[in-house]
């Protein structure tokens, strides 16, 4: 706001349009006495009905100062086929009824997962690993299989096979794989770990 200088010799109207350029006279200025409140306030207020926002709309960037309750409304949008668009700032993340969804897309053919404590990511509907076994081999573990796997969400496979779980192998714990019999040297061990 820049300086205004208020003279000693200016009158009561000087000094409102000196301080006040942007609203028109709401006072009565001709009738201005100190024992007449509501013409003093009026007066020095000057409030210009037509300066406020006479709806939301016409503010450009609104902030809210406390929580949006909307009560038993909806937030919806008029335009046709219109989205509703939700951006956090920075790496900020949308959290909806305590669950934290990704602020990035995932890639072509991923799918929404929840890790069980409320955080949302995507992962590959399968992953698929193949290993080499050594002779004998039984087991595989965090070396092979590093981010684990989700009971009853797994096959494996022996030389391109299907093996069945709970004859030819066991996955029980989300960490561990073991073969009932042992693989032979370079037999192919595929895993498939679904989502």
């Amino acid at each position: 706001m820049t300086q205004v200088t208020v003279n000693l010799t200016d009158t009561f109207e000087d000094w409102r349009v000196k301080t006040n350029q942007i609203c028109a006279n709401q006072g009565d200025i001709a009738t201005l006495t100190t024992i007449t409140q509501a013409s003093l306030v009026a007066a020095i207020n000057e409030i210009d009905a037509t300066s406020g926002l006479g709806n939301v709309v016409e503010d450009t960037s609104p902030e809210l100062g406390a929580n949006l309750d909307v009560l038993d409304k909806s937030i919806i949008t008029s335009t046709t086929n219109g989205n509703i668009t939700i951006t956090p700032d920075g790496s900020g993340k949308i959290v909806l009824d305590g669950q934290s969804f990704p602020n990035a897309d995932g890639t072509a053919g991923q799918v929404l997962s929840t890790n069980g404590s409320a955080v949302i990511s995507y992962v590959p509907v399968i992953t698929e690993i193949i290993d080499t076994a050594t002779a004998n081999q039984t087991d595989w573990g965090v070396a092979e299989l590093p981010n684990g796997y989700v009971v009853g969400r797994i096959a494996v496979f022996l030389n391109g096979v299907k093996l069945l779980n709970g004859s030819d192998f066991t996955a029980t714990n989300g960490v561990d794989v073991q073969l009932t019999t042992g693989a032979a040297l370079n037999d192919k061990i595929e895993f498939q770990i679904f989502a």
